[in-house]
């Protein structure tokens, strides 16, 4: 009977052995079939990286041409508005302050004008035309 029992365990083992075998044969292909997978991976999506890579670059380059155009502006606006201002100040020394001084010696001279007239004027024509002013404001 032990016979027996020694013919039972060695084909338990022997079976536990193919199963074993069965099970690194199909460990093999699945290993096999997941690099085969991980390869087309890596070779779909190498593109799709060197696309995105490409596109950072450009981006990056398109954001330093943009600041580079900004800052080249920004001087542009700062020497216009100093050009503005120098022209506004020159135009203002150059002009408009020999223009007020033009206009105080004509008012000056207007002044002058008006005060030699009522000197030229007589006396009596001075009286006359009081009277006449007075005669207007009467009231009675």
């Amino acid at each position: 009977m032990s016979e027996v029992f020694l013919g039972i365990i060695a084909v338990s083992v022997l079976a536990m052995a193919v199963i074993q075998i069965g099970a690194l044969i199909y460990a093999a292909r699945l290993a096999r079939r997941v690099e085969a997978l991980t390869n087309r991976l890596e070779d779909d999506l190498k593109p799709v990286i060197s696309n995105v890579q490409a596109l950072t670059a450009d981006a990056r380059k398109a954001v330093a041409l943009a600041s580079t155009q900004v800052q080249r502006a920004d001087r542009m606006l700062i020497e216009f508005s100093a050009r503005v201002d120098k022209t506004f100040t020159l135009l203002q020394q150059r002009i408009l302050t020999p223009a007020k001084q033009v206009a105080a010696l004509m008012a000056g001279m207007r002044a002058a004008l008006t005060a030699l007239r009522g000197f030229r004027d007589s006396p009596g024509r001075r009286r006359a035309s009081t009277v006449e002013e007075d005669d207007a404001l009467f009231i009675g």
